[in-house]
């Protein structure tokens, strides 16, 4: 067998181009950690909050029914003196580096605004106050 550059078809053909991929990235991982309690979160968070111009933080989910497992993550709503914008996704992050879990923040508006009624009845079911200005 030839070799393919001895080829008369293949050669002045125009280069092939090696298609590279990146590296697969891996799904995204919970933590392997169980949350602090609800009253800890607010704790924690006071800083973040004052820092943040949150008026109220409240806390729902498995954290406030006291139900969290190693892999739960912490779901939030804040209630703002003033909405920070794409400093939502900052203050989230921060969230979370300083519990060391996942977070999930949601506004106060977001959560009125919602118009599933099953998902919203079920924050309503579990929502309690963990910070207040």
């Amino acid at each position: 067998m030839k070799p393919f550059d001895d080829d008369p078809e293949i050669q002045g053909a125009p280069p092939v181009l090696e298609l590279v991929l990146p590296p697969p990235v891996a799904p995204r991982q919970r933590g392997q950690r169980k949350p602090p309690h609800a009253d800890e979160v607010g704790r924690r968070l006071g800083p973040l909050c004052r820092q943040y111009g949150i008026t109220k933080l409240e806390i729902f989910g498995s954290v406030a029914r006291d139900e969290a497992l190693v892999g739960s993550d912490v779901d939030l709503i804040a209630t703002f003196d003033e909405h920070p914008g794409l400093e939502i996704v900052t203050l989230e992050e921060a969230c979370a580096e300083v519990l060391g879990v996942p977070v999930h923040l949601l506004t106060s508006e977001a959560v009125d605004e919602m118009t599933n009624p099953y998902r919203k009845a079920s924050i309503e079911r579990d929502r309690r106050p963990v910070y207040a200005a």
